[in-house]
């Protein structure tokens, strides 16, 4: 299930654009908002508590960021930009996810292979049996090799870039490769998608210190951030998306005053 906000006032800028009749009339501080850490702590109470198995609740995110790109209908490749932790991991299932679907995918990591593990490694090595192909963007690639990478896929022009990189609990500058992927990816003509967070953005106070993934849709878990209601992040997030990912019942309701 999809709950979809824009901030207040900002046009809907995706193509094709989504009906007006997903946008809410509220702005995002009329819904379930947590900060980043509360979303951690959702996510281990879960996980601890309920006993949801870490891997099921990456499966339900990427399925449902999945979906979410399948209906913006892109009309070329769609190229997803993975980075090392549980982001990257969610990349890795939506790539699965678009690949079954018939739709042109590849993905790009922004590290090593050897520096996955746990549910993410598992998610990389599911996507060799759905013949998705995964490139490595090396840390000293210059800003030519990396528009080479995220610009065409499959010998056709990229239509939809999506971050995965780094999520919640990234903070302060981008490191490189990072800084100059997200700057790459903002200059390509393609629709851009965020997973949770965009890159580079503080999730909690909206700041960015150098450089951020400017994001036409966000598809954001268990709850909205405060950036997305924010006058600094909110035009880097675009049009936000709820995407359920199966947390158990009353888990989140244990942050709501």
């Amino acid at each position: 299930m999809l709950s979809t906000f824009t901030q207040s006032g900002r046009p809907c800028s995706l193509t094709p654009p989504l009906k007006q009749s997903t946008l809410s009339k509220h702005p995002i501080r009329a819904v379930l908002q947590l900060t980043c850490q509360q979303c951690r702590e959702a996510d281990r109470i879960a996980i601890e508590e309920f006993g949801v198995p870490s891997i099921q609740l990456m499966e339900n995110a990427g399925r449902g960021c999945a979906k979410a790109i399948q209906k913006l209908e892109p009309s070329g490749p769609v190229v997803i930009l993975c980075g090392p932790g549980n982001n990257g991991g969610d990349g890795f299932v939506i790539a699965r996810y678009l690949r079954e679907a018939q739709i042109a995918v590849s993905v790009v990591r922004l590290c090593e292979a050897e520096k996955y593990a746990g549910d993410a490694l598992i998610n990389l090595k599911r996507l060799a049996s759905v013949d998705v192909p995964v490139n490595e963007l090396h840390s000293n690639a210059s800003d030519a090799q990396i528009e080479r990478l995220l610009a065409t896929a499959d010998g056709k022009p990229t239509k939809c870039i999506v971050d995965a990189m780094l999520g919640t609990g990234a903070k302060g500058p981008l490191r490189t490769p990072f800084n100059s992927v997200v700057r790459v990816a903002n200059s390509i003509d393609a629709i851009r998608v965020a997973i949770d967070i965009p890159t580079g953005l503080d999730g909690d106070s909206g700041e960015v210190v150098d450089e951020a993934f400017r994001a036409d849709l966000t598809c954001t878990f268990i709850a909205f951030k405060p950036c997305m209601d924010n006058v600094n992040g909110g035009p880097y997030c675009g049009v936000t998306q709820l995407v359920d990912i199966g947390l158990p019942e009353g888990v989140t309701e244990r942050f709501v005053r």
